[in-house]
């Protein structure tokens, strides 16, 4: 029965074959290639164009624009008001030294600005208060108190140690304070101190450095233009300065100011004129030229703590008197000129320093300021001083500028 089963079916195929059935087969197979082909091709389509039907959100209104607007310029105002990097606290570097700078962030030698000073125009109601045989003359207008730039203090602008400035150059010497730290002894009173500069000064006005060294001295920079401090308070220095002051009313120091200055017209004479309540004495190449110190203390050397008589005197401003010097020559290299300042009595402190051309001829007691090139940065309230009531009858603008040399 296979067998018959296995013989007839071959040929049916070949008859179904004969009769076109091949034809049929090979039909259906390739429109079933096509038929796939066809669905893959739809299945395909309609993905890409759900994928390229994605649109975005439509535009949004005005308001949304606005609002997005002020958060970006709220970020960028956050972003320039940023706090700055943090300050450096600048310490001694004496063993045990218990002093440090306020912590104030200096600029980059490049960018540091140097203005001129008037003491005690920054934060002091009574700046220009005048003090002593001064007194009568009156303060000076509200204009001088105008507030000062950044980084000036009342005896200088404060700048890194090794920058490239215009101007006298200041360090102080902190005599309630042993070089270590330690603070002396309270019976430190007024005659003491007296006694104290006599022996830093002497008779020549040169800083005794071994006596100098019996004192704090604080490396903290400070430059300034000119030398004409009203009546600050005593503290006012030391703070300056930086130093960690010791309680009290009776600070006691000393200040040193330096540079190596030129003329404008080389070869000529000229006399510093001024007063300092308590200290005042300017050397120039080592010799001492004006000792302008207060006369009305009871210096053992006399009337001031050198001891050099001065070759006359004008009216008072904020001491008990203004002397003249002695007239001396700035040759074309320049001259070396030193300037002491001190306080420590008690009280308020002032100091005036102008200066004198020889032949030149001068109104009653008015006289120029010293001042030193870069002093027109702060020229709106020198101009104040000059002209308030104790200004207007000792003080002018109109005087030689001096220029620093390296």
């Amino acid at each position: 029965m296979d067998a018959v089963s296995e013989t007839k079916a071959p040929g049916r195929v070949r008859r179904w074959i004969q009769a076109g059935g091949g034809f049929l087969l090979f039909s259906i197979i390739v429109h079933g290639v096509l038929l796939l082909g066809a669905a893959a091709w739809v299945v395909q389509t309609v993905q890409a164009k759900r994928k390229l039907n994605f649109s975005a959100a439509p535009p949004s209104s005005g308001e949304g624009t606005r609002q997005l607007e002020y958060r970006v310029q709220a970020a960028r105002r956050a972003a320039s008001v940023a706090p700055p990097p943090p300050a450096t606290r600048i310490v001694s570097s004496a063993t045990n030294v218990k002093v440090a700078l306020p912590e104030v962030a200096l600029p980059a030698a490049s960018s540091v600005a140097i203005p001129s000073r008037i003491g005690g125009m920054a934060g002091n109601p009574s700046a220009f208060k005048p003090v002593g045989a001064a007194a009568a003359a009156g303060p000076a207008p509200s204009a001088a108190m105008a507030a000062m730039p950044a980084g000036v203090t009342a005896f200088g602008v404060r700048v890194p140690a090794n920058a490239t400035v215009t101007g006298l150059r200041g360090v102080l010497y902190y005599m309630r304070k042993k070089p270590d730290g330690s603070v002396y002894p309270e019976n430190f009173d007024k005659a003491d101190y007296l006694e104290r500069v006599e022996r830093l000064l002497g008779k020549d006005g040169k800083l005794n450095e071994q006596e100098a060294a019996n004192y704090l001295r604080f490396g903290q920079t400070l430059v300034t233009q000119t030398i004409l401090f009203s009546a600050v308070a005593g503290e006012s220095a030391p703070k300056a300065f930086g130093v960690e002051q010791v309680p009290g009313t009776q600070q006691s120091w000393i200040a040193v100011y330096k540079a190596k200055i030129a003329a404008e017209a080389p070869g000529k004479k000229y006399r510093f004129v001024g007063g300092g309540n308590e200290v005042l004495v300017v050397r120039v190449d080592g010799k001492l030229v004006l000792d302008g110190s207060y006369e009305s203390l009871p210096w053992k050397n006399g009337k001031n703590p050198t001891g050099k008589r001065p070759s006359g005197a004008l009216s008072a401003l904020w001491s008990d008197g203004r002397r003249i010097g002695d007239y001396f020559t700035v040759p074309l290299k320049g001259v070396e000129l030193e300037v002491i300042i001190g306080e420590g009595w008690g009280g308020a402190f002032g100091a005036d320093l102008c200066v004198e051309e020889e032949g030149r001829a001068y109104k009653d007691d008015v006289r120029p300021i010293f001042k030193i090139d870069g002093y027109k940065k702060m020229l709106p309230q020198l101009q104040a001083v000059v002209n308030s009531a104790a200004g207007e009858r000792a003080l002018t603008l109109e005087g030689p500028t001096f220029q620093v040399k390296p």
